[in-house]
């Protein structure tokens, strides 16, 4: 689920509602030039440095992005009280599940999402609309996938900076890597107006409560990845009006994060699943008998240190 990090003022992010801002050509200082000048390591930065977008693909960075996962909605009220302060959820345990978190100009982390594509298991999103999930899947042709886990830290400047370069790097690699024509997303229902508006998502459902967020009212959302993709040269779309890559440059950028992916080794599945958290134990028997068939360790085994 997304709760965005200023949804307790009740309105979308100050920056999007800035028409000055949200409509403004891309100034000199935000193209982002050649994809190489643009990368330090693993990380892209965008923004002079502003925002740099990684993937999480070992424990240390994996831990740094559930535990910040866990501190954005703890001060939202969202989460119950929980000792080991780790936001996770069995889909996070999957091979493909991807999960980026962004750094200021202070290399500070500042924002995460998560992307979970369909598999046996399903989505997040299938617990709590499960007929509006199956109709979506009823067309063979739709890929889709969830995001989750998604949020700005309150005390980050240029918070819209690091949505969008979160927004941006999640999309290339959704649509062109994962080949994904749809997303979905659960929000809390002060947010729709947001996302229709600025992202264009669209409602999918009722608005139900979350039990995961502490009964908040939830709304299911979807959009086509194609739309934003047709819209683009004739309106300014969030977050791709920001960006002046070129198609060529987008594929590689798109490559590069595929090429820093890792999935969960067992060490840390059982570290962090059945160690750190009571995820594992209330897993579902259905999802129990397919993360077994990924991970080759023996479950039942005592957590041992990923670092062993």
């Amino acid at each position: 689920m997304h709760l965005y990090s200023d949804i307790d003022k009740h309105r979308p992010p100050k920056a999007l509602d800035s028409h000055e801002r949200y409509n403004r050509v891309p100034g000199k200082d935000d193209r982002p030039g050649d994809v190489a000048e643009r990368s330090q390591g693993d990380s892209l930065v965008f923004f002079r440095g502003k925002c740099r977008v990684s993937v999480a693909n070992c424990f240390e960075l994996r831990h740094k992005a559930y535990r910040f996962q866990y501190q954005t909605y703890e001060k939202l009220g969202i989460v119950r009280p929980d000792p080991d302060a780790i936001w996770l959820t069995i889909h996070d345990a999957l091979p493909l599940t991807t999960t980026f978190i962004a750094s200021d100009n202070l290399g500070k982390l500042a924002g995460t999402l998560t992307l979970v594509f369909d598999s046996a298991i399903g989505l997040p999103a299938d617990s709590l609309y499960p007929f509006e999930m199956k109709a979506i899947r009823r067309d063979d042709a739709h890929h889709v996938c969830e995001l989750i886990s998604f949020g700005t830290s309150q005390d980050s400047r240029g918070s819209v900076k690091i949505l969008a370069g979160l927004l941006y790097c999640s999309y290339l690699f959704a649509m062109h890597i994962r080949k994904v024509t749809d997303y979905v997303i659960t929000v809390h229902q002060r947010l729709e107006k947001f996302y229709c508006s600025n992202l264009l998502f669209s409602r999918l459902g009722p608005v139900r409560n979350y039990d995961k967020v502490n009964g908040e009212p939830t709304v299911l959302l979807t959009l086509n990845l194609g739309l934003p993709e047709r819209l683009r040269q004739s309106r300014r779309i969030f977050p791709l009006s920001l960006f002046s890559y070129s198609r060529a440059d987008e594929l590689a950028i798109a490559s590069r994060i595929d090429q820093s992916t890792a999935p969960l080794t067992s060490c840390e599945f059982t570290s962090l699943f059945r160690g750190a958290t009571d995820v594992w134990r209330k897993a579902t028997a259905a999802q129990k008998e397919y993360i077994r068939s990924i991970y080759a360790a023996d479950l039942t085994a005592p957590p041992a240190s990923p670092h062993q």
